[in-house]
């Protein structure tokens, strides 16, 4: 085998490269890869150099095994795994529950696969897991040749020795950290346990020093964290392979005295990271510290009180490097050790990027990401749960599960009405309900139906029919038959899934791909279904199971499998994995937590394997070497951020650093360390000469208020430029909520909090006084579809009409009346289902989305607007016309009537991008319908003591500066008020 080593990746494929021009378009060559990113990196690089390569396939370890050896190549460990439990069942003698089965063959799995990569296993006699093992060995092991003219192994730190054997006609391109002989240096432990071990030998003193000098030699860093590199480095030696080397170091004349004749030199500035490189290639002599020049330290530490401030600083230095440097959003990766405890945390911040950032997360789980699969795992589970009601509406409002059915939002609100007023709660019936409790709390109800499905829907069925009273409108049984139908559908189809008997797994997949068929819609989430499928017909194996162990392996499959995006245009955050370090501009590693990092690997009671003589690498091996790589990949800037106590590996670095160097004269951890406030606005990030940096404009008027406007120092935005558009999806209901209220919707949409009105939470205790106005709107609605004095008395009965209601009557009658002449059926409907408008008679327009573009951002609005003219129920004031105002906006309405005074306006004055840019201001708007026409007076609005609101009441506990929203308010409604009024 011939070796190709060297410090940077880009060199690695610089010596692979003219191996990949040998012969014609019909040579085979296959490039192994260690991680899905370095497979995306070397297709960027291919394109870049050949434009074109045919006859050439990238693939993982285990996916180059099974291209070279076919049928020969080891089975991964999920088959593996399915097949150690069938074994395990064999006979029927295991005294293992299924839980404990499945949890058995898992570990023996991983176990197994260990075995046959590293050996080193010492079975005793009688060992009932060498049994199992003999059975299945000859799968982990690759036997014979393979028919593929060249393979390369590119990019490995490391490859288990028992791989390196069957894989010795290939080539080797190694991520070597340095050029120095390094295979026998031993870190801090190892040291320690060689001092005891002198001591305990009576070695004098002098002899001892001269060991020691001998054994500090080398770098600090290569023997803290290169374990996996030196058994590399070792194993290559042993083989007595050949190694063509091509490592490069930054040009400087301070490294003159190290420099090795065969290391190139690279004209780049020496920074502290650059310095940091050198000094882990040529081993250079820490007795001075070598003193770096730079204004911002290359390789910096945030210490963030949370992991949501922590994403808010890695955002806003993101938007420094970028704007500061000639830098690209997809120049920078960020890694975390878990990268779904993040997910949440990014998507918010990222989402709300007033600089235009975008995110790209990667190696997220499919069952985190995709909507489709969620639904899908909703779906299965629903058969082994209690039937609860409010698993079923969740089911039903996932959108593949609403789409396969055709249902709106409307017809979903309408069945959580059903469910409500009929009281279901959990079980199918009675008996159902006595099997869950016995199941799971060994005990039963004697027969009761109550909460049920059976006793609910019986109830309602009844009350629909005896009852003028009733939950349901005659033109609503369509929707009741289907849903009712549905609920029956699922109960039937899922019970296939409940039975404790052990099937086949090819069974078992045939009935997961109907249930897949009947409930669910891959219409949006093609991508995502296909791969859904894929997984499941990759089970093959000939073993019989049960479905609650089966369904185990698919669930773990689903939350390891990572998805990659396309890593182009946006900044990268990904997880931390072996051999995944790529290079980048700018390499940040978040999270580096204490407990976080490096991993600790939990060792299993199963375990066969010893330490004798064989180097068996832990998940902390591989994490060292891992936070050594990242050093190496980082070209301009290396991040590193924790939310409580540091990593040790951080520690250990920071006081190389402070061993090795000085920034300006001064220790690298004075320099490099940053402690960061609580507070996103606080006052530190807003002082002259600051070393911390926000550019959230936000924040910046949250300061203003907080500290005032002489504390506060002004900062500038920079907007990071997008090359191509987002599209942005928004509804009428959206604009409406926001235009009718739009504090309430700041707290709903942005903030994620909702409160209710506390009479909402208390039972009434007397008799109205008055008609509510919701009420006296929920009558009119009723009135428009039903027969007046039915919808009179049900009111009446419901406890609705005061009890002074004389000339009541009349008036909503009166109301009834003139609604029904003006309010037209008739609208426009904007929907992506729609391709080209087409008019539906008695329905009105139905067309494509409505679309505009605002900066980068491409706007889509959906949902349906009013058609010629709108009768509408109000008097006719600025406040009401405000809360239709979107509505008016899309040139659909001719004119609006306001039904209590008879008043007629004509559509607005303003536009529709004015009025989203409005709505797209991250900042929450005091502009409320009832609060603008003082604002527009140059009036200051006071509290209305008659109504209580839960999202206004906060507004007049402190003094809120109205002033600066007069302005507001005329920009955006001055002229339609003038125009109005």
């Amino acid at each position: 085998m011939n070796v190709y080593l060297s410090n940077r990746v880009k060199e690695l494929f610089a010596q692979m490269a003219p191996f990949l021009r040998e012969g014609g378009p019909y040579c085979r060559r296959l490039i192994i890869v260690p991680s899905a990113a370095m497979k995306e990196w070397v297709k960027v690089q291919m394109i870049e150099v050949f434009g074109i390569a045919a006859g050439v396939e990238i693939a993982s370890l285990d996916q180059g095994l099974r291209k070279l050896y076919g049928k020969r190549a080891p089975v991964d460990e999920r088959h593996l795994a399915l097949s150690i439990e069938g074994e395990l069942r064999k006979g029927g003698q295991s005294r293992l529950n299924d839980r404990q089965m499945y949890q058995m063959a898992v570990e023996l799995a991983a176990l197994f696969r260990r075995y046959a990569r590293y050996g080193g296993v010492e079975w005793q006699a009688n060992d009932w897991q060498k049994v199992l093992w003999e059975r299945f060995a000859k799968e982990l092991v690759v036997q014979g040749d393979w028919g593929v003219d060249q393979v390369h192994l590119f990019a490995f730190s490391y490859v288990p020795p028992l791989i390196l054997d069957v894989l010795t006609m290939s080539r080797l391109y190694l991520l070597s950290p340095t050029r120095q002989f390094w295979s026998d240096l031993l870190n801090e432990k190892q040291v320690s346990r060689l001092r005891q071990k002198w001591e305990q030998q009576g070695v004098g003193v002098d002899e001892r020093e001269q060991f020691d000098a001998l054994i500090h030699a080398g770098h600090p860093l290569l023997a803290q964290f290169g374990g996996l590199g030196k058994e590399m480095a070792k194993e290559i030696e042993e083989r007595g392979w050949e190694t063509v080397e091509a490592y490069v170091s930054t040009k400087s004349e301070l490294y003159r005295e190290w420099l090795l004749p065969d290391v190139r030199e690279e004209k780049r500035v020496l920074t502290l990271l650059t310095a940091l490189q050198n000094d882990v290639l040529l081993w250079r002599e820490e007795d001075q510290p070598l003193n770096i020049e730079e204004e911002e330290p290359s390789i910096q530490v945030h210490r963030v009180p949370t992991k949501r401030r922590e994403v808010e600083v890695i955002h806003d230095l993101i938007v420094s490097f970028i704007s500061e440097g000639n830098l690209n959003q997809d120049d920078i990766v960020v890694m975390t050790p878990d990268i779904v405890a993040y997910q949440p945390l990014i998507e918010s911040v990222f989402a709300h990027s007033e600089n235009g950032l975008k995110a790209e997360i990667l190696d997220l789980p499919l069952l985190t990401v995709s909507p489709f699969v969620q639904a899908f795992i909703s779906l299965v589970t629903l058969g082994q749960s209690r039937f609860e009601a409010y698993k079923i509406f969740s089911l039903f409002s996932s959108k593949p599960f609403q789409k396969k059915h055709k249902w709106q939002n409307k017809d979903l609100e309408l069945m959580r009405y059903w469910l409500q007023s009929a009281g279901i709660v959990w079980g199918e019936d009675a008996e159902h309900r006595n099997e869950m409790l016995k199941k799971d709390h060994n005990m039963s109800l004697e027969g009761s139906l109550r909460g049920t499905w059976k006793e609910g829907i019986d109830s309602l069925l009844d009350r629909f029919i005896s009852e003028n009273e009733n939950p349901i409108d005659l033109s609503e049984i369509d929707l009741l038959n289907e849903f009712l139908t549905v609920q029956q559908l699922l109960k039937q189809q899922l019970r296939k899934f409940q039975e404790d008997k052990e099937r086949k797994v090819t069974e078992w997949i045939e009935r997961l791909l109907h249930v897949i068929d009947l409930f669910l819609s891959d219409e949006e989430e093609e991508r995502e279904s296909r791969e859904l499928k894929q997984l499941l017909h990759s089970f093959k194996e000939d073993v019989t199971v049960p479905f609650i162990t089966f369904w185990k392996h698919i669930e773990r499959e689903l939350s390891q499998s990572g998805v990659q995006g396309n890593r182009q245009r946006s900044v990268n955050f990904c997880s931390l994995m072996p051999m995944r370090s790529v290079p980048a501009k700018v390499v940040i590693l978040m999270g580096m937590n204490e407990e976080a990092f490096p991993r600790i690997e939990k060792k299993s009671a199963l375990n066969r394997q010893t330490e004798k003589g064989k180097f068996i690498p832990t998940q902390v091996d591989w994490d060292r070497y891992l936070f050594l790589e990242a050093i190496l990949a980082a070209e301009e800037k290396l991040i590193f951020s924790y939310s409580d106590t540091p990593s040790s590996a951080v520690d250990h670095l920071l006081s190389v650093l402070d061993r090795s160097f000085r920034i300006c004269g001064e220790n690298p951890s004075t320099r490099c360390c940053y402690e960061h406030p609580f507070l996103s606005f606080d006052q530190a990030y807003f002082q002259s000469g600051k070393r911390l940096k926000t550019f959230s404009s936000f924040a910046y008027r949250q300061a203003n208020v907080f500290y005032g406007i002489e504390h506060v120092q002004e900062i500038s935005a920079p907007a990071i430029q997008c090359e191509d558009t987002e599209k942005v999806i928004v509804t009428i209901d959206q604009l409406l909520s926001h235009s009718r209220h739009p504090i309430r919707h700041y707290f709903n949409q942005v903030m994620g909090i909702y409160l209710d009105r506390k009479e909402k939470r208390l039972v009434e205790e007397a008799e109205p006084l008055a008609l509510s106005p919701m009420k006296r709107g929920l009558i009119l609605k009723e009135a428009l579809k039903q027969p007046f004095d039915e919808v009179w008395e049900r009111a009446e009965r419901r406890g609705w009409l005061p009890e002074a209601s004389d000339g009541l009557y009349e008036q909503l009658k009166g109301e009834v009346s003139r609604m029904g002449q003006l309010e037209t059926a008739q609208t426009v409907e904007f929907s992506r289902r729609y391709t080209s408008p087409q008019w539906v008679e008695n329905c009105g327009w139905k067309k494509p989305p409505y679309t505009l573009k605002i900066g980068a951002k491409e706007i889509l609005i959906e949902g349906s607007v009013p058609y010629g003219k709108w009768g509408v129920y109000g008097k006719g004031t600025l406040a009401d016309m405000l809360k239709l105002y979107p509505s008016l906006l899309f040139e659909t309405v001719d004119e609006v009537v306001m039904l209590k005074s008879d008043k007629v306006f004509k559509p607005p004055q303003g536009d529709l991008k004015s009025y989203l840019e409005y709505y797209f201001d991250p900042e929450m708007s005091l502009l409320h319908p009832d609060w603008v026409e003082d604002l527009l007076k140059k009036e200051l609005p006071t509290p209305h003591y008659m109504i209580t609101d839960p999202y206004l009441d906060w507004i007049w506990e402190q003094p809120v500066d109205f002033e600066q929203w007069q302005e507001k308010a005329q920009k955006v409604f001055g002229e339609d008020y003038a125009h109005w009024f």
